[in-house]
């Protein structure tokens, strides 16, 4: 079976505006004795290049041009969807595609959610425990399981979407965690036409 990882990486760059720079990386790893099975991949994918991995017994199909990622990568995991683990975090890396292709990084706050996004990613995933559960499980990763986010509509206080992470409306919304926390249940309304609460109801809203 293929191993597919996603990654993003964020370092510190002064040369860029938001002082980071954003880049991603898709890997297809496989063991050095199958490696045919990868060189295969490629000439059906059409891209990436093939790496050893150090001092491993495994080799890897690297893709990180974005426009490979888009128009190759992306609907090649369409067509053949991941599973399980694998799959919420690809789903968060897209995310993160998709903001780059908008040119969401350009800005400090776009890098902001980017990184939210990622630290909750592979080995530092929180999944979420049903309400009805009475046992917590133990999970690894700094962050709380917090309460459910629900964004309305502010002209019709029609409930557009609940979500059960923060990140989760951080990714959706292009925010940082000190927006979403100034906006949240005080009735403001966000970019004119949002809502944000932790209530699943929402009686009335003033224009901040």
């Amino acid at each position: 079976m293929l191993k597919v990882v996603c990654f993003i990486g964020i370092t510190k760059n002064d040369s860029m505006l938001t002082g980071v720079l954003i880049r991603l990386n898709i890997e297809i790893v496989q063991h050095t004795r199958d490696i045919k099975v990868l060189e295969k991949i490629i000439e059906y994918l059409g891209c990436g290049n093939i790496h050893r991995r150090g001092d491993r017994d495994t080799a890897a199909i690297h893709v990180s041009k974005l426009s490979a990622i888009l128009d190759i990568m992306i609907p090649f995991f369409d067509r053949y969807p991941l599973q399980g683990s694998k799959k919420v975090n690809y789903q968060d890396f897209c995310r993160v595609v998709f903001m780059l292709r908008d040119r969401a990084h350009l800005t400090k706050e776009g890098c902001e959610v980017i990184a939210q996004i990622k630290s909750g990613m592979n080995k530092q995933r929180v999944y979420e425990v049903p309400e009805d559960s009475d046992t917590l499980n133990v999970v690894r990763g700094s962050d709380m399981f917090r309460k459910r986010l629900y964004l309305y509509d502010a002209s019709t206080l029609e409930l557009i979407k609940t979500f059960s992470m923060q990140r989760d409306l951080l990714s959706e919304l292009s925010v940082s965690p000190k927006t979403i926390t100034k906006y949240q249940d005080t009735g403001l309304v966000f970019r004119g036409k949002y809502i944000i609460t932790t209530k699943p109801t929402t009686n009335g809203a003033t224009e901040g």
